[in-house]
Protein backbone atom coordinates (compact mmCIF):
# COMPACT_ATOMS: atom_id res chain seq x y z
CA UNK A 1 0.00 0.00 0.00
CA UNK A 2 1.26 3.39 -0.77
CA UNK A 3 -0.64 6.42 1.03
CA UNK A 4 -0.18 10.04 -0.61
CA UNK A 5 -1.47 12.86 1.07
CA UNK A 6 -3.08 15.11 -1.91
CA UNK A 7 -4.48 17.90 -0.05
CA UNK A 8 -4.91 19.44 3.42
CA UNK A 9 -7.00 22.55 2.61
CA UNK A 10 -7.34 24.82 5.91
CA UNK A 11 -11.05 25.44 6.68
CA UNK A 12 -11.49 29.04 7.99
CA UNK A 13 -14.36 31.17 9.83
CA UNK A 14 -14.81 34.86 10.85
CA UNK A 15 -12.74 34.22 14.09
CA UNK A 16 -9.46 32.85 11.86
CA UNK A 17 -8.60 28.96 11.25
CA UNK A 18 -10.42 26.46 12.35
CA UNK A 19 -8.50 23.35 13.73
CA UNK A 20 -10.42 20.75 11.64
CA UNK A 21 -9.55 19.88 7.76
CA UNK A 22 -10.74 17.78 5.48
CA UNK A 23 -7.41 15.83 4.25
CA UNK A 24 -7.64 14.37 0.84
CA UNK A 25 -5.56 10.76 0.91
CA UNK A 26 -5.01 8.48 -1.92
CA UNK A 27 -4.43 4.84 -0.99
CA UNK A 28 -2.82 2.94 -3.88
CA UNK A 29 -3.08 -0.81 -3.43
CA UNK A 30 -1.04 -2.89 -5.51
CA UNK A 31 -2.08 -6.87 -5.58
CA UNK A 32 -0.03 -9.83 -5.86
CA UNK A 33 -0.13 -13.10 -7.93
CA UNK A 34 -2.56 -13.54 -10.71
CA UNK A 35 -6.00 -11.85 -10.07
CA UNK A 36 -7.14 -9.06 -8.39
CA UNK A 37 -8.17 -11.19 -4.92
CA UNK A 38 -5.66 -9.82 -2.57
CA UNK A 39 -6.08 -6.00 -3.87
CA UNK A 40 -9.55 -6.40 -3.13
CA UNK A 41 -9.49 -8.07 0.34
CA UNK A 42 -7.05 -4.89 1.22
CA UNK A 43 -9.35 -2.37 0.31
CA UNK A 44 -12.58 -4.00 2.31
CA UNK A 45 -10.27 -3.89 5.31
CA UNK A 46 -9.54 -0.17 4.95
CA UNK A 47 -12.89 0.67 4.11
CA UNK A 48 -13.66 -1.24 6.93
CA UNK A 49 -10.95 1.24 8.69
CA UNK A 50 -12.88 4.61 7.40
CA UNK A 51 -16.11 3.31 8.48
CA UNK A 52 -15.46 3.79 12.50
CA UNK A 53 -12.04 6.26 12.27
CA UNK A 54 -12.27 9.44 14.07
CA UNK A 55 -9.41 11.40 13.53
CA UNK A 56 -11.25 14.73 15.15
CA UNK A 57 -10.91 13.95 17.87
CA UNK A 58 -14.64 15.55 18.90
CA UNK A 59 -17.16 13.65 20.81
CA UNK A 60 -20.67 13.46 19.88
CA UNK A 61 -20.43 13.15 16.28
CA UNK A 62 -23.55 11.28 15.16
CA UNK A 63 -21.30 9.83 12.44
CA UNK A 64 -17.97 9.81 11.43
CA UNK A 65 -17.04 11.79 8.67
CA UNK A 66 -14.73 10.06 6.60
CA UNK A 67 -15.95 9.96 3.00
CA UNK A 68 -14.63 7.28 0.08
CA UNK A 69 -14.85 10.06 -2.83
CA UNK A 70 -13.06 7.40 -5.39
CA UNK A 71 -12.37 3.98 -6.24
CA UNK A 72 -10.90 2.82 -8.97
CA UNK A 73 -9.20 -0.70 -10.41
CA UNK A 74 -6.03 -0.61 -12.30
CA UNK A 75 -3.37 -2.44 -13.90
CA UNK A 76 0.29 -2.12 -14.64
CA UNK A 77 0.84 -3.60 -17.64
CA UNK A 78 4.94 -3.37 -18.18
CA UNK A 79 4.62 -6.24 -15.55
CA UNK A 80 3.99 -9.88 -16.36
CA UNK A 81 1.60 -11.38 -14.95
CA UNK A 82 -0.24 -7.65 -14.94
CA UNK A 83 -0.16 -6.37 -11.70
CA UNK A 84 -3.32 -5.35 -9.98
CA UNK A 85 -3.63 -2.14 -8.34
CA UNK A 86 -7.01 -0.62 -6.56
CA UNK A 87 -6.78 3.00 -6.06
CA UNK A 88 -8.72 4.52 -3.06
CA UNK A 89 -9.44 8.27 -2.77
CA UNK A 90 -10.81 9.39 0.74
CA UNK A 91 -11.56 12.56 2.10
CA UNK A 92 -10.52 12.10 6.39
CA UNK A 93 -11.92 14.54 8.81
CA UNK A 94 -9.30 15.77 11.18
CA UNK A 95 -8.71 17.84 13.64
CA UNK A 96 -4.96 19.89 14.89
CA UNK A 97 -5.40 19.70 18.58
CA UNK A 98 -5.83 16.26 19.02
Amino acid sequence: IVVRLISDPRTYAVSGRLPTSFARMQFEIYGTGNDSQNADLVATALQKFLDGFAGGGITGLSQQSNLIVGDRDLGIAQTQPLTYMRVIDAMIFSNDTV
